[in-house]
């Protein structure tokens, strides 16, 4: 899941990156920054945010060049600086993924337990996480809902869990971000009968394209990176910046051909 904000930081980043390359004035970047936030359409509160990132992105970069003249080691030592701060911002959209993800998940399971339905089914599927493959193909019952004699029996009976121990913390089931799984409300005699379990239900998105568009992102602001550096005059792109947009390259078709095709 992208973040608009995430989008128009790499943005800047690229227009600040190209202005330390070139030795421009402190004064000729930022009109470029401030031309470039006037083309998006931002509160004033995200406009702050945004300009709060640009100067110190500024000065991170300017203290990473140094006041190297040569235009070549200058543009190297630039580089050592904004391969950490692809990661920092690599971090900082997962921190907002996290996030907007966490408040979807918890909007479509307090959907899915306001329902009648005393009982849920979590649903399975191949090579789950450690933390939750005891857990999935199992029936939870809802602890806080108003069960029948019979009802409390059965969840006694077969050591059920309860629902709201597994959705949150240790566990996260359904809520951790790339969880998969899923709950499913249940009649108390599907419960009883066990007729659904072994079921795989079919996923939004796959581990492996969430791997895969993860690393796709990063290629995108490398290869970025990567042409600013060529549309400068007298600057060789940094061998290490070929070798992480290859790398990066190969691991991006490396999860795309993990990816299961419908049918296969």
């Amino acid at each position: 899941m992208k973040s608009t904000l995430y989008n128009y930081e790499v943005r800047i980043a690229a227009v600040i990156t190209r202005g330390v390359l070139i030795r421009a004035s402190k004064r000729d970047t930022m009109l470029k920054v401030r031309h470039e936030l006037l083309r998006v359409k931002l509160d004033s509160l995200e406009q702050n945010k945004m300009w709060q990132f640009a100067t110190s992105f500024y000065r991170h970069c300017v203290a990473g060049a140094g006041r190297e003249v040569d235009v070549q080691k200058r543009a190297d030592k630039l580089y050592t600086v904004l391969r950490g701060d692809v990661q920092l911002l690599e971090h900082q959209k997962n921190l907002i993924a996290d996030s907007v993800e966490f408040r979807k998940k918890h909007q479509e399971l307090m959907d899915v337990l306001s329902s009648e339905s005393n009982f849920f089914y979590c649903t399975a599927h191949k090579n789950p996480a450690q933390g939750h493959a005891a857990y999935q193909d199992r029936i939870y019952y809802r602890k806080n809902g108003q069960l029948t004699p019979e009802e409390e029996e059965f969840a006694f009976s077969q050591k059920l869990m309860a629902v709201e121990e597994v959705v949150l913390g240790p566990v996260w089931l359904c809520t951790r971000r790339n969880c998969r799984h899923q709950l499913i409300p249940i009649s108390f005699k599907s419960a009883q009968r066990g007729d659904f379990r072994g079921e795989t239900y079919s996923h939004k998105i796959s581990y492996e394209e969430e791997q895969y568009n993860d690393y796709k992102d990063r290629l995108k602001m490398f290869v970025q990176m990567k042409k600013i550096y060529q549309d400068v005059e007298g600057v060789d792109v940094p061998s290490q910046m070929k070798l992480d947009v290859r790398r990066t390259y190969s691991l991006c078709r490396a999860w795309k051909n993990r990816i299961k095709k419908p049918g296969s």
